[in-house]
């Protein structure tokens, strides 16, 4: 009798061992399972963070974009203050041929003669001196061409420069024969 109950606490032990190995593979096997979610779980999480990584270096991009834009319109802000200081000196008036141009306020008096600008040219954003032709008639812009002077000069001594010019046969006694 003690042979076969050794026998059987034997096959008791064999059984309780295959339980325990029946138990380890299951836990095994839900171990795996815990394993492959949790690495599902974690290529998911990757995917988003490079999905917001690819986001996050967009929006750089975009501020930086944004942020060289704010400074050239601050460059042409400053160009359009800086270009209507530069003209405060000028003011708009009317040549004696009914032409506008801009005269600066400090040689309007001069006796070298005002300085006239371009109104065209002004309006162009550019600053373009016009000047008088040899006679002094006219104002002449090298973009526009020629307006009537405020000013021109009729003085004697200005026509008997041009009669002068105009040579002896087309003097005053000449240029009617």
């Amino acid at each position: 009798m003690i042979a076969e109950l050794s026998g059987a606490l034997s096959a008791l032990r064999g059984t309780f061992d295959l339980a325990n190995l029946a138990i380890e593979v299951r836990d095994g096997n839900r171990l795996n399972e815990a394993k492959l979610a949790m690495n599902e779980r974690l290529i998911d999480v990757t995917s988003s963070a490079l999905a917001l990584q690819e986001k996050q270096a967009a929006l750089v991009q975009e501020k930086q974009a944004l942020e060289a834009q704010i400074g050239d319109l601050k460059r042409k802000i400053g160009d359009l203050e800086a270009w209507d200081r530069g003209l405060e000196q000028y003011e708009r008036t009317q040549t004696q041929g009914g032409a506008i141009a801009y005269v600066d306020k400090s040689t309007r008096e001069s006796p070298s003669g005002p300085v006239y600008l371009c109104a065209n040219c002004i309006n162009d954003r550019k600053k373009t001196f016009l000047q008088p032709d040899k006679n002094r008639f006219w104002l002449e812009c090298p973009t526009h061409g020629k307006i009537r002077s405020e000013k021109p000069d009729r003085s004697v001594e200005n026509m008997q420069k041009m009669l002068d010019k105009l040579g002896p046969e087309r003097g005053p006694n000449e240029w009617m024969r």
